[in-house]
């Protein structure tokens, strides 16, 4: 596999909330009515308007690969996992766009659970809203999910966020596990949530290293 198409779906932290804007010309951007849009910031389908790690992920690939990235986002800033799961205000908007992607995207990566530190879901609760969540995207778009680890919310991380989504990366066949953004302190973010230059380019690499073991195989 030279080519991967990534749906993302998610909170600020992949929505163009960032320091530090990027281009890439390896990627392409996913803009609605069969359109591709240029891989830079900020990426089309995230709410934010400030820098993202898709393009920085792009050259990245691209560099130790020669690999291309297709992307298509969909996440938005402050949204808890019930927000996207079944009866959240997200869930169907989000259904209604996965037909026209059939055939097209490879992976679905999740990054999310900030919103849930500081409303402290519980971790039964994550887990189950988030496993319905994919039960109902798997019903349209089939593919594998790359779910990451991440709670850390102005300088505080959360054990039930992370051992949620562990327990359903690890219950639901095939999917992968994504970076832990929770191991990038404070030094690594502009205000306590949100990363900085740094960490951006750190993020950046780690789900590199992801996508390359995809690219490999």
């Amino acid at each position: 596999m030279r080519a991967l198409h990534l749906l993302v779906l998610g909170q600020s932290n992949v929505a163009n909330h960032g320091d530090g804007k990027s281009a890439s010309h390896h990627g392409w951007v996913d803009g609605g009515a069969n359109t591709q849009l240029t891989m830079a910031d900020p990426i089309y389908g995230g709410t934010g308007q400030q820098g993202s790690i898709w393009p920085r992920v792009a050259e990245i690939l691209h560099q130790k690969q020669g690999g291309t990235l297709g992307l298509t986002l969909h996440a938005v800033g402050g949204t808890s996992v019930e927000d996207w799961a079944p009866n959240g205000r997200l869930h169907q908007p989000l259904l209604d766009s996965l037909p026209q992607l059939g055939g097209r995207v490879t992976h679905i990566v999740w990054h999310q659970g900030e919103r849930d530190t500081l409303l402290g879901t519980s971790q039964a609760d994550y887990a189950e809203r988030l496993t319905a969540l994919h039960s109902a995207v798997a019903c349209i778009l089939p593919v594998p999910w790359i779910i990451c680890r991440a709670s850390y919310r102005a300088d505080q991380t959360s054990d039930k966020m992370l051992a949620a989504q562990t327990a359903v990366l690890t219950k639901i066949p095939g999917c992968i596990a994504g970076p832990n953004t929770d191991t990038l302190g404070s030094e690594f973010r502009r205000d306590g949530t949100h990363f900085n230059a740094q960490g951006l380019d750190s993020f950046a690499a780690m789900m590199a290293q992801t996508l390359g073991a995809l690219l490999a195989t």
